[in-house]
């Protein structure tokens, strides 16, 4: 997984990620699944929005963020919440993360795959038990 965290200036457009002056904070090599203490960047994201360093955060897959679906919407609510926006490069995702009153099928979209990555992730553990 790797965090991006985009100082300000952000970019032109609502969900653009081309940024000014990059930082890049990685917890590559770790695994979505994993507890957030082991997870040396997504806190320092966290942080950097909070301190208004950051608009955003930029994962590969929300299945890099959290591959639990309550850590996840946790995760978006709390980035949400310090004034950021999470980012997905994939392009299946992207329409999704943002909440919309009118639209409530993007929220069940979105919790959808979350569900999904979170079983893939408890099958994945199952047949390597097994």
């Amino acid at each position: 997984m790797v965090l991006t965290c985009s100082e300000r200036p952000f970019g032109p457009g609502p969900t653009s990620t081309v940024t000014a002056s990059p930082r890049t904070l990685s917890d590559e090599g770790i695994s979505g699944s994993n507890a957030w203490e082991i997870r040396k960047a997504l806190p320092e994201a966290l942080r950097a929005a909070q301190e208004g360093r950051a608009q955003g955060i930029v994962v590969h897959r929300l299945g890099r963020l959290a591959r639990d679906l309550i850590a996840q919407e946790l995760l978006l609510r709390e980035v949400r919440r310090l004034g950021g926006e999470v980012f997905s490069t994939s392009a299946g995702e992207a329409g999704y993360l943002t909440d919309n009153p009118d639209d409530p099928s993007r929220t069940l979209i979105r919790q959808i795959l979350g569900a999904v990555s979170e079983y893939e992730r408890n099958s994945g553990r199952s047949s390597s038990q097994g």
